[in-house]
């Protein structure tokens, strides 16, 4: 998921998330996971694969895999005193499974393929032929919700 500060006031769907997380839209903490990519990364990777005359072939640009518990952890570190409404309840993947059936179909489907499951991969070719360094996702979720905060979403 590529998040990060915006350049413009609108609110993208990979930023919503975190709207919708601190606004209580999610029941409960699933076990979901999401590799969070910082949008200043993904723009680095773009000019760095452009300017590296030893570039070639694709390029996976991924950051680091957060857990939503591990998320909404950090969003308690970082809350202040914010009115946030986080989840505290843990759902069973059983039941997020079974509530998923009663989504809008794009939504059941990605949970019933992406709960209990972790993103793996390998970013060691962008990393040895480019030379990128990802920011880590805790400091990319921090500048975000302050980039959120800015821009009166949250």
């Amino acid at each position: 998921m590529v998040v990060g500060p915006s350049l413009a006031p609108s609110l993208n769907v990979s930023n919503q998330i975190f709207r919708d997380i601190v606004k209580g839209a999610y029941p409960g903490i699933m076990q979901l996971a999401w590799g969070f990519t910082d949008v200043r990364d993904v723009a680095d990777a773009h000019i760095r694969a452009m300017t590296t005359a030893s570039a070639h072939g694709r390029y996976l640009c991924a950051g680091d895999v957060m857990t939503m518990a591990a998320l909404v952890d950090l969003l308690k570190q970082i809350k202040g005193g914010e009115p946030w409404k986080l989840p505290t309840l843990r759902l069973p993947n059983a039941v997020v499974t079974l509530a998923s059936f009663a989504q809008p179909s794009g939504v059941g489907t990605y949970l019933r393929t992406h709960v209990g499951r972790v993103p793996r991969y390998s970013t060691a070719k962008i990393t040895n032929d480019l030379g990128l360094n990802f920011r880590s996702a805790a400091e990319t979720v921090t500048e975000t919700m302050a980039d959120l905060k800015r821009w009166h979403h949250i």
